[in-house]
């Protein structure tokens, strides 16, 4: 499309099966991951039918088995950003719709029997747009979130954000800040680095929460092994 390449998702899961059979070809033991983010809403039936229809959870689940199975990468790994959070139909002929969140994404790996991380983690504030309806669209539906790190409803979203992956039990996240040497970015005040110079509140809440994961994790593994 205007010169861009435009792979199907069939044609992506070729080129990480290549790409891994490569690396592996020089170094069996190394693990590969895909570098992350994350299928869009529609993945499936952009795939099977070149449209727009919100996929259900079994077919999010074909689209993942495509892309990891079958000598793909050894790590699911996904980019998540909890709001607005990505929302699948409940299943074919069913109205509603369902949240897809780290949960749900963990059974999915499970499933292909493959190891969960998640490459970037993280909030953003997001700012009040009256001339933007998508804008004002999440503000009414998640009218307690906030426009700026500084605002005190900030910490209460990054308390339940990591509450969820205590939840999911997932073993490995990594914060998402974004960094370049330019001034303008350095100076963000709206950047959020886990340091103690610029955000030592985060680093205790980032700190608690892998000490809660941990112990989970410890706890799970030790009712596993004696089972």
């Amino acid at each position: 499309h205007d010169g861009q390449r435009m792979p199907t998702l069939d044609q992506i899961a070729v080129f990480w099966r290549d790409v891994t059979s490569r690396i592996k070809a020089i170094d069996p033991q190394r693990l590969v991951n895909s570098g992350g983010s994350s299928l869009r809403e529609q993945q499936w039936n952009r795939w099977k039918h070149q449209g727009w229809k919100l996929d259900t959870l079994a077919q999010q689940q074909e689209a993942l088995d495509l892309l990891y199975a079958k000598g793909g990468p050894d790590v699911v790994d996904i980019h998540w950003y909890p709001s607005p959070s990505l929302h699948l139909r409940v299943s074919d002929g069913a109205k509603g719709t369902t949240s897809l969140g780290l949960g749900e994404y963990h059974a999915m790996a499970k499933r292909i029997k493959l190891p969960f991380m998640v490459g970037e983690v993280g909030l953003k504030a997001m700012v009040r747009d009256p001339k933007n309806a998508t804008n004002q669209d999440f503000w009414r539906t998640y009218p307690t979130y906030f426009a700026s790190l500084s605002e005190p409803q900030a910490e209460p979203w990054v308390r339940d954000m990591l509450q969820t992956v205590i939840d999911a039990q997932v073993p490995l996240s990594y914060w998402w800040a974004y960094s370049s040497d330019r001034a303008m970015d350095q100076n963000d005040p709206q950047r959020w680095d886990i340091t103690l110079e610029r955000n030592p509140k985060l680093v205790q809440l980032v700190a608690t929460a892998n000490r809660q994961l941990q112990k989970r994790l410890t706890e799970m593994a030790f009712s596993e092994n004696n089972k």
